[in-house]
Formats: C-alpha cells, structure tokens, sequence
C-alpha cells in the first residue's frame, strides 16, 4: 500500500517523489527508511526531516534483498527511464 509523503525531488533523478511503500505493511516513512526511485531505481533513504537522500551504507541482508528485488522490479517496469519533467529542489 503507498503513502503520500510531502513531495520531495529524487536526489539522483530530480523526478518528483509525493509517495511511499511500505514493504511490510503501510507505515508512515521514519527516519532511515530506505526507499527506491520508481523512475531510475536508485536506492534512497529518509533523513530525519524525512527528505530524501542517497542511500550509502550497507544492508542487512534481508533487507538488502528486498531492496534488490524492488529494484529489479523498477527496472522491469515500462515507465522506467521515462521520468517527468524535473522539478527544482527547495
């Protein structure tokens, strides 16, 4: 189930993010969530304004196959490299 967030600009793509999943239920985003851009599958991560960032770090290896597969899955989709048109970030 996705959550709206306050729409925030993916720090790898700038494509407009407003939208959240949670993988194991539908939970608000914290701070150090990770997520994954559903337009160029980078690996992001909440900081604790719950903007979003770069993920760098390791995974725990069960969330980092999650992560994994998230990706794989957005790479997979039709929409992916088809970005809207970037918006600034404040």
């Amino acid at each position: 189930m996705s959550t709206r967030i306050q729409e925030d600009a993916c720090p790898a793509c700038s494509s407009a993010l407003d939208a959240a999943s949670d993988l194991d239920g539908d939970d608000r985003p914290k701070e150090g969530d990770v997520s994954v851009c559903f337009y160029c599958a980078a690996v992001l991560q909440f900081d604790a304004d719950l903007r979003l960032r770069v993920f760098e770090g390791e995974l725990e290896d069960d969330v980092g196959a999650q992560v994994a597969l998230v990706v794989r899955h957005v790479k997979a989709s039709p929409v992916f490299g088809q970005r809207p048109a970037p918006r600034s970030r404040a």
